[in-house]
């Protein structure tokens, strides 16, 4: 059980840090553009089919390792990628039928995953997020793009939702080494406000502790 569940992590770990690049790539795109009107030049970016969604990507960095929401989740991130690139809606809601058939088969096996203090609230989102792919869907057979936008956007928060029930206190040890440092033992929204305008930046204290610690100590 124990080797399975460190190949599990390890999977994921691979996965994030094979994105993080993109992820930071991302963050400069989006910081340059508000402070400088500009932007990088194709052949800077990460090459491929890379995750560059910066929400999907803290979402895979969550500290969980229940397979069957991993699942959904790609599926119905797809379905918004298909919905949001101008795709087939036809494909769109192939992706998001797997995802919530997937939720719906695998109820139990996917609540027993939830710690205990946490099982209320995740039945209540679970049971939120089915009605979230049930909009989406039906606005994907009305042929309405603009509409799926928006129950895509509301199916995804309902996702993030549910997601972070899984999680509870923090997912390893800090060596002692590291007691005299700030850290983040979670996440944290900080805003800046620049002469540009607004600039919001989420600190993953998940991933990387005492960097985000870092941050949040000098705000």
């Amino acid at each position: 059980m124990i080797g399975a569940r460190n190949l599990i992590r390890s999977r994921w770990i691979s996965e994030i840090k094979n994105y993080i690049v993109t992820g930071l790539v991302a963050v400069m795109i989006v910081g340059v553009s508000i402070l400088g009107g500009q932007s990088l030049p194709a052949q800077a970016l990460p090459q491929g089919n890379a995750i560059s969604d910066g929400s999907r990507l803290l979402r895979m960095g969550l500290p969980f390792e229940q397979l069957d929401v991993r699942y959904a989740d790609d599926e119905l991130s797809e379905a918004q990628e298909d919905i949001n690139k101008v795709r087939s809606l036809k494909s769109a809601k192939g992706h998001s039928s797997k995802a919530n058939r997937r939720l719906d088969r695998q109820e139990a096996r996917i609540l027993e995953a939830v710690p205990e203090g946490q099982l209320a609230e995740a039945k209540a989102d679970l049971e939120a997020l089915h009605q979230s792919i049930e909009s989406l869907e039906e606005a994907l057979d009305a042929d309405n793009r603009d509409l799926s936008k928006e129950k895509a956007a509301a199916a995804i928060a309902r996702l993030t939702s549910f997601e972070e029930d899984f999680v509870s206190g923090f997912p390893f040890e800090i060596p002692s080494e590291y007691d005299g440092l700030p850290r983040l033992l979670g996440r944290a929204d900080v805003e800046f406000n620049t002469t540009a305008g607004r600039f919001l930046m989420t600190l993953d204290g998940y991933n990387a502790p005492l960097s985000a610690g870092n941050i949040a100590d000098l705000v």
